[in-house]
C-alpha cells in the first residue's frame, strides 16, 4: 500500500507538470502575461510580449510622424515574422487593445516612457536569449530594440545574426537586405533578396526602389543579370 501510494503521488505530480507545461505553452503566444504569471522564466512568452511592446512603439512613432499606423519601416512589404513558431497574434500589441479574459486577471503595469519600455524589453530579451541562445526570433527582436534606440551598428549585428541562424526570420531578412543595399554590398543584398522573395514575394513592394536604383546607376549589373537569368519564381 505504501508503494502504491507513492506511485499515485508521483503520477499526480507528473500529470500536474504535464498539464502545467501544456497550459503555459498554449498561453505563451496568445496571452504572454498570463504565461509569465504562471512561469516567470518562460522564454516564448517573453519573446511574444517583447514583440507586442516593440510593435506598439513602432506604431506610435508612425502615427506621430505620418499619422498612418498601418506600416512600419521594419515591416514594409513583409510579415512581422516568417518564423513558423510565430503566430499572427504575436504581431498584435497588447497596449491599446482590450485584454483577453486570461490577461484581465493579471496585474497590468502603469504606463511607461518609451526609453523605460525599451530598457525593460531589452532586459527581458536578454534573459530569454540566455535561456535560448539560438533563438533567431530573440536576436531579431533585440535588433529591433537597438534600431529603436538609434544604434544601427548593434541592430545590424543582431539582425545579421538572426538571419544566419534562420532565413525564415522574414523581418530580419528584409532588414538585412535593405541594410546591405545601403552599405553598397550589392552581391550580398541580391543573394539575400532572392531568398526573401522566394518565400515572401510581396516584399518586392519594398525592395523595388533598390532594384530600380541598381539599374539606373548601372551598378552590380552582372550580379543582377545572373540572378534574373536563373529565372527565380518572383521575377
Amino acid at each position: 500500500r505504501h508503494i502504491l501510494g507513492e506511485d499515485l503521488n508521483v503520477g499526480c505530480v507528473l500529470s500536474w507538470l504535464i498539464l502545467g507545461n501544456s497550459l503555459v505553452a498554449a498561453l505563451a503566444e496568445i496571452s504572454p502575461r498570463a504565461a509569465l504569471f504562471l512561469r516567470p522564466d518562460d522564454a516564448t512568452a517573453r519573446l511574444t510580449l517583447a514583440e507586442r511592446d516593440i510593435a506598439a512603439i513602432i506604431r506610435r512613432r508612425k502615427e506621430t510622424t505620418e499619422g498612418a499606423p498601418n506600416e512600419t519601416p521594419t515591416q514594409k512589404g513583409v510579415t512581422v515574422s516568417a518564423d513558423a513558431n510565430v503566430k499572427p497574434a504575436a504581431a498584435k500589441t497588447s497596449n491599446d487593445e482590450t485584454p483577453r479574459s486570461t490577461e484581465a486577471a493579471i496585474p497590468q503595469a502603469p504606463l511607461e516612457s518609451e526609453p523605460e519600455t525599451l530598457a525593460k524589453v531589452r532586459a527581458s530579451l536578454e534573459i530569454a536569449l540566455h535561456d535560448d541562445p539560438l533563438s533567431a526570433r530573440g536576436r531579431r527582436l533585440l535588433g529591433q530594440v537597438a534600431e529603436l534606440e538609434g544604434n544601427e551598428e548593434e541592430a545590424a549585428r543582431l539582425m545579421e545574426s538572426a538571419v544566419r541562424q534562420s532565413l525564415r526570420e522574414g523581418t530580419a531578412l528584409y532588414w538585412v537586405v535593405r541594410y546591405r543595399f545601403k552599405q553598397k554590398d550589392y552581391a550580398g543584398a541580391l543573394k539575400l533578396a532572392d531568398a526573401l522573395l522566394r518565400s515572401q514575394p510581396q516584399a518586392m513592394a519594398g525592395l523595388a526602389p533598390d532594384f530600380a536604383g541598381l539599374v539606373e546607376r548601372g551598378e552590380a549589373t552582372e550580379d543582377l543579370q545572373n540572378l534574373l537569368a536563373s529565372n527565380p519564381p518572383w521575377r
